[in-house]
């Protein structure tokens, strides 16, 4: 089949072009810079069969872009929590879903995958994350912008429309065109401050998500959801992991959780003030402290979806980053070997 991918410049986006381009199926890229495309896929060993040049905002290039294919991916999204950014990311992520989702239900395509993710339904009080899980609430632009996206795709569902939608929880792995946000805390766990705290975290690697999306478009019509968790760590067994595949003893301090989030708010109100963007965030130290575990059974087992080991994803992450210069050999100990 031909494939429509949008965000194949990201992480999530460029792994899943990779995956259908090896299951045999044919890639269309919509994209707002062919060269950078190209790059990025050419790290990963593959050729996009045909790109458009264009944005998602742009409906011209959309009705363009999803012109005789057979199934689309929606993986863009802009990824900004900074107020002065408030309105280019509603016009991005909300303005471009409805455009990219209504083009595809309009052209009549009957396998389109929206890519949302763990944080439109993350629920502190909550006892597990699943596909069932409300809709949340936000603080942030970025936030707000999801949330209304997952709105908007659930009550196409309802009405019929053949979407899936998958929830990631933190992606991981090696190949990140940009060093995303699960990315920087393993960094910073590694290379800079090494803390353990209440609850932990969940992270899956990225060549699961795009096995997955594969599966939905070979196996799957018609409307659904899937959560893509991958494996939860708490904070002492990713420290413990780290010092086993690097060989390291680490040193750590432990920071109980409400402090955690005092210090995010605290770095939320100066954020605002000065304008910008700081990687710690109100909503980020409330996930590294009270984090919900998200099941993803009904993906192992209407997917055939098998995880990749906990130790493995680790290592991959972290000789990744030691080859890109994101960590020193000092750092990744044996990992540089």
């Amino acid at each position: 089949m031909k494939v429509l991918i949008t965000g194949a410049t990201g992480f999530v986006g460029s792994h899943t072009a990779k995956a259908i381009k090896v299951a045999g199926h044919q890639i269309r890229l919509l994209v707002r810079s062919e060269s950078k495309a190209q790059t990025v896929l050419s790290n990963l060993g593959v050729e996009a069969d045909e790109i458009i040049v264009g944005d998602v905002t742009d409906k011209d290039a959309v009705k363009r872009a999803v012109d005789g294919c057979d199934a689309v991916i929606h993986a863009a999204a802009m990824v900004a929590t900074a107020d002065k950014y408030a309105d280019l990311v509603w016009e991005t992520n909300v303005g471009g879903t409805k455009n990219v989702i209504g083009s595809s239900l309009d052209a009549g395509i009957k396998r389109i995958i929206f890519v949302s993710s763990v944080s439109a339904i993350f629920d502190v009080h909550a006892d597990v994350l699943d596909e069932n899980s409300p809709v949340s609430t936000a603080q942030n632009p970025y936030g707000r912008s999801k949330i209304a996206c997952e709105n908007y795709v659930r009550e196409l569902q309802e009405q019929g429309a053949p979407i899936v939608i998958t929830y990631p929880t933190g992606v991981v792995g090696p190949d990140d065109p940009a060093l995303s946000e699960p990315h920087f805390g393993i960094k910073m766990f590694v290379g800079q401050f090494t803390f353990t705290s209440s609850t932990g975290m969940q992270f899956v690697n990225v060549a699961d998500v795009a096995k997955a999306h594969v599966a939905i478009l070979e196996r799957f019509t018609g409307a659904d959801r899937f959560m893509l968790g991958g494996y939860y760590y708490s904070w002492e067994e990713l420290l413990r992991i780290v010092q086993k595949v690097t060989g390291r003893k680490m040193w750590y301090v432990h920071i109980p959780g409400n402090l955690l989030r005092i210090m995010g708010k605290c770095a939320d109100v100066v954020a605002r003030i000065v304008d910008a963007e700081f990687p710690m965030t109100a909503e980020g130290m409330s996930y590294a402290s009270q984090w919900v575990y998200a099941d993803s059974s009904k993906a192992e087992e209407d997917l055939g979806l098998i995880f990749t080991d906990k130790e493995e994803t680790l290592a991959q992450v972290i000789r990744w980053m030691y080859e890109n210069d994101y960590l020193s050999a000092k750092k990744v100990g044996k990992l540089a070997h």
